[in-house]
């Protein structure tokens, strides 16, 4: 529930917060799905890490992440029936390694990773953020906060 409430947090021990998939590298990407709540057409979404220099653009912040949605869900758990919806590069400004940082990569880190869906997706009720990669080379990954535009009607 910490993801959506509109609070961009701190990365706290108990995991509050914040959602994390692990820190054991499996070398299959790793995702979390979720229930928006109603079936919509998404027009926007954005995507905030913690917001420190440990988790800006390295660690197990996302780097190279889609997002998936689907109307019903499998009950096997597959991706059956879920369509990508887009692709996300977070790109760091600086162009440094992962643990170099300046103060345009942490104000870019603070923002977070913002798009526009594409016109033609479909409307979706459950959402997939499945992480390619991380700042750290493996797919873990842990998100501050998640927000999705678009309408129910």
């Amino acid at each position: 529930p910490y993801i959506w409430d509109g609070k961009v947090l701190p990365d706290f021990a108990d995991g509050a917060g914040n959602a994390h998939t692990g820190n054991v590298a499996t070398g299959q990407p790793m995702y979390f799905t979720f229930d928006l709540g109603s079936i919509a057409q998404l027009s926007r979404f954005k995507l905030n890490p913690i917001p420190d220099d440990k988790h800006f653009f390295n660690d197990v912040t996302p780097r190279l992440y889609e997002i998936w949605g689907c109307e019903e869900l499998n009950p096997n758990g597959s991706f059956d029936g879920w369509t990508k919806l887009i692709t996300i590069e977070s790109i760091k400004p600086s162009g440094l390694p992962a643990g170099l940082l300046t103060e345009d990569d942490r104000q870019a880190g603070l923002l977070g990773d913002e798009a526009n869906f594409p016109a033609d997706i479909p409307k979706v009720r459950y959402i997939r953020i499945r992480c390619l990669n991380n700042w750290s080379g493996n797919t873990n990954m842990v998100i501050s906060e998640v927000t999705f535009w678009g309408s129910d009607k």
